[in-house]
């Protein structure tokens, strides 16, 4: 059996979707709530070519799903999201570029090819639709009906990479970002006002390169969590891998002033890791900072090389005291949990409510997600909903349809396994463990993605 038919990323789910159509009129079961008036746009990796077996989901061009409601009704189109990569080797008719499991270098006669991605999230801001990937200039899509776009550095703002994680701030409008992957190995705080405008905020030189997916905000602060899965390219130019756990590091979070940049406290934890935060906010003197993280990073999981490991990622409560410079940590749930949302009202402010997708069969990869859950602050109770039938789910996006926190809807592509077909799951937010309340069938497979978001009253041209 080849490297390529046991290689996940290639296969089943993660399996790549070449074919691009639009759809009109899909079947649904249940009712969609006719409050539901907009679009949910999700990005995630989907190879056109994949350079060698070693593939790693990470390394997959984007691919835009798109699912638009009107009035109860529901369209759907996919779309690659064409970066200069993704039309350099469609030109080629190969892959060009190595993954980030490839230690091979770029062909120079395409060294000015720019070898972005644009895979990881999509979000709309100041009438801009940003596709995101944090080793990636941003891909501005001008045309969703087609995947058609334009890299755009901000300006001059973005050096060479911007998050997939920038956070909106629902009071300001201002949408705060960073970029830690630059010429100079500092991390550079960079902030879009709500006509999209950027600036620079602070650049500061953290302790080690690591890789930094995502950060946080509060009213007054902005909240770097640093941890040691280091990457290296020199690492890379003698033949290793790029990523690398260090735990003799530690972990670092670094606060920093909204508004002038000033470093205000470093806080020193053990080593863990953490890939995604849940929300910031600001109490008495202190930051409360949630994320979703591990403990530890097995043994065969430390540079990405072993991906049938499972090993539990938890929901996690850590307060700075920005007094006293000490941290606290908390697990707030022993359910393996990942992909975790808001009501972005509530972003930067004390908040009851989050949303994950979880995983009740402890024998899945630590990947795969055959549930949906909701954490109550309030009362410390976990709500989860499984299906009787083997689904995976995708990240859980929150639509606000209330004046309330939580009053919505949860959306997520679920996967049904034995049928090889991809469905759109509707949970009232309120009450998920009563099941969706319709799901739209798509007759084809959404392959397992990343990160997306809802817009109102907006669709793709489906004409």
């Amino acid at each position: 059996m080849t490297v390529a038919a046991t290689n996940p990323f290639l296969n089943g789910v993660f399996k790549a979707q070449h074919e691009e159509i639009l759809l009109t009129g899909l079947d649904v079961s249940g009712e969609i709530p006719r409050e539901l008036n907009g679009c949910f746009l999700r990005n995630g990796p989907n190879p056109q070519f994949v350079w060698s077996d070693n593939y790693h989901m990470y390394s997959g061009d984007g691919m835009l799903h798109a699912l638009s409601l009107v009035d109860g009704r529901a369209s759907y189109l996919n779309r690659f999201i064409r970066t200069p990569r993704f039309m350099c080797e469609k030109e080629q008719g190969r892959a060009v570029f190595p993954g980030m499991r490839d230690a091979l270098a770029v062909d120079p006669a395409f060294g000015h090819v720019p070898p972005f991605t644009a895979n990881t999230h999509v979000l709309k801001h100041a009438g801009r639709l940003l596709a995101l990937n944090e080793g990636s200039m941003p891909f501005v899509v001008t045309n969703p009906a087609t995947g058609e776009g334009t890299l755009d550095n901000f300006g001059g703002t973005v050096k060479m990479t911007f998050t997939a994680h920038p956070k909106l701030d629902p009071r300001t409008g201002e949408l705060h970002g960073f970029s830690y992957i630059t010429p100079n190995g500092m991390i550079d705080y960079l902030m879009l006002n709500p006509a999209g405008v950027a600036k620079s905020i602070a650049s500061f030189r953290p302790p080690y390169r690591a890789l930094m997916h995502d950060f946080a905000i509060t009213q007054h602060y902005a909240v770097f969590p640093i941890y040691p899965l280091t990457w290296s390219m020199e690492r890379v130019q003698r033949g290793e891998r790029l990523y690398k756990w260090e735990p003799e590091l530690g972990s670092y979070y670094y606060v920093l002033d909204r508004n002038n940049g000033e470093v205000v406290r470093v806080f020193r934890d053990s080593a863990t890791l953490g890939m995604h935060t849940v929300n910031a906010y600001e109490k008495q003197g202190r930051i409360i900072l949630d994320m979703v993280m591990m403990d530890d990073l097995p043994e065969g999981a430390r540079a990405f090389e072993d991906d049938s490991i499972t090993y539990l990622n938890s929901l996690n409560r850590v307060t700075l005291d920005l007094e006293s410079g000490t941290l606290q940590r908390e697990r707030l749930s022993h359910l393996n949990v990942e992909f975790p949302r808001i009501d972005e009202r509530w972003s930067a402010a004390p908040y009851r409510y989050c949303y994950l997708a979880s995983t009740v069969n402890d024998r899945l990869p630590q990947y795969l997600f055959d549930s949906l859950s909701r954490f109550d602050h309030r009362t410390g109770q976990m709500e989860t909903y499984r299906p009787e039938h083997d689904v995976l789910f995708g990240e859980p996006v929150f639509v606000p349809v209330g004046e309330h926190e939580g009053e919505g809807y949860l959306l997520s592509y679920g996967y049904d396994q034995d049928h090889d077909k991809s469905d759109l799951w509707i949970l009232d937010a309120m009450n998920i463990a009563d099941g969706p309340v319709a799901r739209i069938h798509i007759p084809q497979r959404v392959p397992y993605g990343f990160h997306g978001s809802w817009i109102n009253d907006w669709s793709p041209d489906f004409a």
